[in-house]
């Protein structure tokens, strides 16, 4: 009854259908008072607190979407700290999603911070300990390729490390086990290997000739095909058994004169 106890001037409905029309289009800039026809003051308080409650939830979203904006294009550009500011946001359903969001870059962000640290150390030599943190999905992928490279490069300070202390003590027949390795790495430790055969074998030939030379048992000259300064090498060996063959034969002859008298 009360409602239609009074009566309500067209201009005063035509006010409140467009602050409506107003409100669902996000424009606040209707100014709404109470006053006026009474029995249109119940109305006009629901719409001014609508009216206030709209512009604070239409000026949460466009800042939800300029702080979406700003994160992701921190992310392109791998700033990777950057978070949304819950507290600048209202509450309900803006700070809930915000802080989903949130949490969803955490998870992202950690693996990767994880992975990026990791390489870094293995890269400077700096071999880190296996990431024991239990990951999920592509992050277990991630964390599983990760240990596994640490253990590659373990293996790999282990077995030269094995080669070269072994040459520090003159023992040459020692290699690396290149069957710990797969692809590249194989291969790395087999030319490792190769190129240590390559210094030992030379030394172990002028050790072996020097000895039989020592003991009067001059060798054939070495007639294999070496570069560089194991050519130097050889050919210095081959210029010692060609003075040692010089010497044996040059006593020989004195020695037979000797035995039969030819004193001159």
């Amino acid at each position: 009854m009360g409602f239609f106890g009074n009566k309500i001037k067209q201009e005063q409905i035509d006010d409140v259908v467009s602050i409506i029309e107003n409100i669902s289009e996000n424009d606040f800039d209707t100014q709404i008072t109470t006053s006026g026809a009474e029995t249109l003051t119940p109305i006009l308080k629901a719409l001014k607190k609508l009216q206030e409650k709209n512009r604070k939830q239409f000026a949460g979203e466009a800042f939800f979407r300029k702080e979406m904006g700003a994160i992701l294009n921190n992310i392109i550009n791998g700033k990777l700290d950057e978070r949304i500011a819950l507290e600048t946001l209202p509450e309900g359903g803006l700070k809930t999603t915000g802080k989903e969001i949130n949490a969803i870059l955490d998870a992202v962000v950690a693996p990767l911070k994880v992975t990026s640290t990791y390489v870094e150390q293995i890269a400077k030599g700096d071999i880190p300990a296996p990431i024991t943190t239990d990951y999920q999905g592509e992050y277990r992928v991630i964390r599983d390729n990760l240990n596994g490279l640490i253990k590659t490069a373990n293996g790999l300070l282990e077995q030269t490390s094995i080669v070269i202390q072994a040459a520090a003590v003159g023992a040459l027949d020692k290699r690396a086990d290149a069957s710990h390795f797969q692809g590249g790495w194989n291969q790395l430790i087999k030319g490792f290997n190769d190129a240590f055969v390559n210094v030992a074998d030379p030394l172990k030939v002028t050790s072996n000739y020097i000895e039989l030379i020592a003991k009067g048992d001059i060798p054939a000259a070495i007639t294999t095909d070496y570069k560089g300064e194991y050519l130097v090498i050889r050919n210095n060996l081959n210029g010692l058994i060609q003075t040692a063959n010089g010497l044996l034969e040059q006593t020989s002859i004195v020695i037979q004169a000797a035995a039969v008298g030819a004193l001159d």
